[in-house]
Formats: C-alpha cells, structure tokens, sequence
C-alpha cells in the first residue's frame, strides 16, 4: 500500500512541474512575438487613419506596393510619395474621399535594415483640388513588415 501511495504522490509532484514548464516556456516563447507584433499593428493603425492613408504595403527588394487612402473630406491629387526620402512613386492621381488607389513604386533596400524585415518613412506631396493649395503629408510612424515577393 506504501509503494503505491508514493507512486502516486510521484506522478502527481512530476505532472505539476511538467505544467509549470509548459506555461514558462509559453511565456518564453510568446514575450518577443508580443513587442513586435505591437509596433506593426501600431504602424497599421495609424497609417489606416492618417489623412492621406496607407490601408496596406508590401515591399520586396526594388519595390514597393502600397494602398493609398484619402481619408480627408476633400478631393486631393497625390503628387509624389517618397520613402525613406527619396521618391518612390511620382505619377499624379487623384482620390475622392474615402477612395483607394494601389500603386506599385520604386523601393531602395536599406544597408541597415536586418534580415527580411524592413521599416520605412513616408511622405506624400498633394494638391488639394478645392483649395488648389499644395501641402506635405510626412507620417509620423514608420510603416513596418516583411519583405515579400510582390
């Protein structure tokens, strides 16, 4: 009776730190995806809402695709979009607002950026079509994610 009770008081001593180490290696294992995963969904979140809006992107090594969104109330026509200050894409079009366009520009690989992942600053030049004024739009969040085949 005394060798099956200490078995049993075994099985149950090892199952609890068998459980112990599954929930600190989930830990473990989730704690970078969760940093990460914050600044691109930040980055997304922002540039889906900022006046001249960027809905999606996906870049490769020369270049880049981005959904451009006018989420102003007024007609604009987008002149050139740069990123990471050169220019990227620079054939005007105009949106309506709340309209979309998909363009695909010219992407320059960055020496410091690691691996396959990159982050790059974006700003648009565009006209106002009711005003006739022409303004700068420079993001204040980079846009983020992984380089891909376009």
């Amino acid at each position: 009776m005394r060798k099956a009770q200490t078995s049993a008081e075994y099985l149950i001593i090892l199952a609890i730190v068998l459980i112990v180490t599954v929930i600190v290696l989930m830990i473990v294992i989730e704690t970078p995806k969760t940093q990460s995963t914050y600044e691109d969904e930040s980055s997304q979140e922002y540039w889906r809402n900022a006046d001249i809006g960027l809905v999606a992107w996906a870049a490769n090594g020369s270049h880049i695709t981005m959904k451009v969104q006018n989420n102003m109330p007024n007609t604009v026509e987008i002149e050139e979009i740069y990123v990471n200050n050169i220019i990227s894409y620079n054939n005007d079009f105009t949106l309506e607002p709340g309209k979309s366009k998909i363009i695909t520009g010219n992407f320059i690989w960055d020496e410091n950026m690691k691996g396959d992942v990159f982050e790059a600053e974006v700003y648009f030049n565009y006209e106002d079509i009711d005003t006739a004024h022409t303004y700068s739009f420079y993001g204040l969040a980079e846009i983020r994610g992984t380089l891909t085949t376009i």
